[in-house]
């Protein structure tokens, strides 16, 4: 394996390991020690414990103020950039994550919530979005730079997506909650966001829906114990063994279940026994008190219509 002379000097040289850590730590301790910070890190922890971004006056005027949320993400940028000038193989003592064209550091976190800076790289525009997914994370983002287009979705109540265009620039707010999400299709230039956010303690399950006819095809549960039976019934339905079919209708029979897990018991049934799922997806939109009567009464409907054979034999 190849070593850069650079990295194979530093592994032999204990000092000057010691001084890159140092180095990074000042520049750390020296920005969270300053006074605007401490601030915002209070700030930070109100909102994290449940107070609304209204109370919580440091974080608000960030988010409020673009020359003002600038001058914070400078107030970062600048000495950690002065200190990997000086040592370029010093670790950076924040959380990040870099996927292609996206990138986004975590420069503060309190229980839930989390503030960063997130940059987008060029993106001359690709397919319209076909499926729009809700988190259970509240969100404000406020854009620093650039100019980007994308689409803006809301759940209403009855289980349908409403979704409008957007173009945001520089100066915009965002602010997203559980019915509310946002997708990004094309970017001018580069687009930086600053962005709050924060998640429950236990949030409700992610949901995606296709855009076309706003169907429920994906769920992913905040509960561990659901997660688990998700995957429980995911490789019940690999196995495509008949008696699968009963254990997904024990399933969806139990009322004191997940609503997500006896939904994706009816998914599961659905493609192992067509007829059958069906029948049982026919029960759940016969029972209007059943929390899942709506988007059963909707995906039943859809797939009479698409497959008619199916609601003759039922």
């Amino acid at each position: 394996m190849h070593v850069h002379p650079a990295i194979a000097a530093l592994r032999s040289d204990p000092a000057s390991q010691r001084r890159t850590q140092a180095a990074m730590a000042d520049t750390l301790r020296t920005w969270r020690e300053a006074s605007w910070q401490r601030e915002i890190a209070a700030d930070l922890a109100r909102y994290a414990a449940g107070a609304v971004l209204t109370d919580c006056a440091a974080v608000s005027a960030l988010l409020g103020d673009r020359g003002a949320a600038c001058a914070f993400v400078a107030g970062w940028s600048a000495p950690l950039i002065e200190a990997l000038n000086r040592y370029p193989l010093a670790e950076v003592p924040f959380g990040y994550r870099h996927t292609k064209g996206y990138s986004t550091v975590q420069l503060l976190s309190a229980g839930g919530a989390t503030l960063g800076v997130s940059a987008y790289e060029r993106q001359p525009g690709g397919a319209e979005p076909r499926t729009a997914l809700f988190v259970d994370r509240e969100s404000s983002e406020l854009v620093l730079a650039g100019t980007a287009r994308g689409a803006s979705h809301r759940l209403v109540d009855d289980g349908t997506v409403e979704t409008s265009t957007e173009t945001w620039r520089s100066g915009d707010r965002i602010a997203m909650h559980y019915r509310r999400a946002r997708q990004i299709v094309a970017v001018e230039g580069a687009l930086l966001v600053l962005q709050l956010s924060r998640t429950p303690r236990t949030p409700r399950p992610t949901r995606q829906y296709r855009l076309a006819d706003s169907c429920l095809l994906k769920v992913a549960s905040g509960d561990r114990q659901a997660s688990r039976d998700l995957m429980a019934l995911a490789v019940i339905g690999a196995m495509e063994h008949p008696a699968g079919l009963a254990a997904m209708q024990q399933v969806c029979a139990d009322g004191a279940r997940d609503p997500d897990v006896r939904w994706e018991a009816v998914r599961q049934a659905l493609a192992l026994d067509p007829a059958g799922g069906f029948a049982l997806l026919s029960g759940l939109a016969g029972c209007p008190t059943d929390p899942l009567f709506n988007p059963a009464l909707r995906l039943r409907a859809q797939l009479a219509e698409a497959h008619p054979h199916l609601a003759e034999a039922a």
